[in-house]
């Protein structure tokens, strides 16, 4: 039995290949009543690792209980920029003792968000440095956020040098 071909020629996608999803959250309480559904249908479809990306302080706990449960899962770590308003340094503290778990592959989800106003520019700023910092001290990578920021997150990334 051959691949499945697009009309482009293409493998179909999952065709024969090993795909990673980056960037899921699979533990946002919408996935909770048909998870195992929705990694059997990724699994169908060749993806073979996901990624699922903590956003508030509460989602890196549930990322690293969910790996634990799911080989196939990795986890990244950290606070999205709507949520930087309540970051704090027990926070950071926290965060940095959950990357040290081997299933966390990265830091994220962090960065800028000038779209909405749920927390302010100066807090989103040093929720993400001090990310960005945690993300240096542990050699792990970044999965950035950035909406309506571009100049801001640029300015931060080329001024914290290579990670």
């Amino acid at each position: 039995m051959g691949k499945q071909k697009t009309e482009s020629g293409r493998p179909e996608l999952g065709a024969g290949r090993q795909l990673v999803d980056t960037h899921c959250h699979l533990d946002l309480d919408s996935y909770q009543d048909d998870l195992e559904a929705v990694l059997g249908r990724a699994a169908a479809a060749g993806v073979s690792r996901i990624i699922t990306v903590g956003i508030d302080l509460e989602s890196p706990r549930r990322a690293v209980a969910l790996v634990a449960l799911h080989p196939g899962i990795s986890a990244a770590v950290g606070v999205h920029p709507h949520h930087a308003g309540s970051f704090g340094a027990d926070d950071l503290a926290e965060l940095a003792a959950l990357s040290r778990q081997p299933q966390v592959v990265a830091i994220g989800e962090i960065g800028l968000d000038r779209h909405y106003d749920f927390a302010p520019l100066d807090r989103q700023l040093e929720c993400f440095a001090k990310q960005l910092e945690l993300a240096r001290s542990l050699k792990l990578p970044v999965i950035i956020h950035d909406r309506e920021a571009h100049r801001e997150v640029l300015d931060i990334l080329q001024g914290v040098g290579p990670l």
